[in-house]
């Protein structure tokens, strides 16, 4: 004996609906183990909109994926660039440092006492001419 009464509509709130995208899309069900099991039981092709709405509205906006992976990548930027100021920093100070042991001049290398022997003169500043 059929009946024509058709079954009331279902209605879900949006937490249910996102709860459902993401264990296709984070959790690693594919849609039919997803659509059939007990806490979402819905048919196949409800779930299936709803992760094909979530896809689009993460194109439009930007996944959180994505801009998850952009921070990483901008971290690791930053890490490096930090390492390479570090670096330039500390050449720039033992060159401070050489600088001021030589003294004010720019253009003069004072040379190890050692290698002075070599020389004729006894001076042991050699000045490059500028």
């Amino acid at each position: 004996m059929p009946t024509n009464e058709k079954k009331p509509r279902r209605t879900f709130d949006q937490d249910f609906i996102d709860g459902a995208v993401k264990l296709v899309t984070q959790e690693g069900y594919s849609l039919a183990a997803a659509a059939k099991a007990k806490a979402v039981d819905v048919p196949y092709t409800t779930l299936r909109q709803w992760c094909q709405k979530q896809s689009a509205k993460e194109s439009a906006l930007g996944s959180p994926t994505s801009d998850k992976a952009r921070v990483e990548q901008l971290e690791s930027e930053n890490r490096q660039l930090r390492k390479q100021l570090w670096q330039a920093q500390l050449e720039r100070e033992i060159l401070k440092k050489q600088r001021c042991i030589s003294g004010t001049s720019r253009s003069e290398i004072r040379l190890d006492p050692g290698i002075s022997r070599l020389l004729s003169s006894s001076n042991h500043v050699l000045s490059l001419g500028r």
